[in-house]
């Protein structure tokens, strides 16, 4: 079974498409935009001491994990966007802010951010453990326990 995270699961999760975009009347993230961020994911689990396995899309096995990041990264990347673009017009009363969302946007990618850094430390940490108990060896390994 091939447990990589799809481009459709994230915009699912972030319910991205048309037609619940109602003010866009497209989806917020392109899929060029979703891989980038999935492999933005991948590489910070890669480069993360301790150096444990190295994955690629196609082998990286905490699917929860993977989404937390490529979340993170997507809203992050929006928020500075919207945050750069944001300006306030108003002529005859009527005022237009449509860029107002930075703050959330940021606010929301810090929270996916602390779980997808927590997760990391966690699962990083097991791997570490599991890998030196695979290569501790000791002559108490072959004695019987009644």
């Amino acid at each position: 079974m091939n447990n990589a995270l799809r481009v459709e699961d994230i915009k699912l999760f972030l319910n991205d498409f048309p037609e619940t975009n109602k003010l866009l009347g497209e989806s917020e993230f392109t899929p060029e935009r979703i891989r980038k961020a999935i492999i933005f994911t991948i590489d910070e689990w890669n480069t993360t001491p301790p150096e444990t396995n190295i994955y690629n899309e196609a082998t990286f096995p905490y699917k929860a994990l993977l989404l937390y990041g490529t979340t993170y990264f997507l809203l992050l990347g929006q928020g500075i966007f919207k945050e750069r673009n944001h300006l306030v017009a108003q002529s005859g009363g009527l005022v237009i802010d449509d860029d107002s969302q930075g703050g959330f946007y940021i606010k929301m990618a810090d929270y996916f951010g602390n779980l997808y850094k927590n997760e990391l430390i966690m699962k990083k940490t097991a791997e570490n453990i599991n890998a030196g108990w695979e290569t501790i060896e000791s002559e108490y390994m072959s004695i019987p326990i009644y």
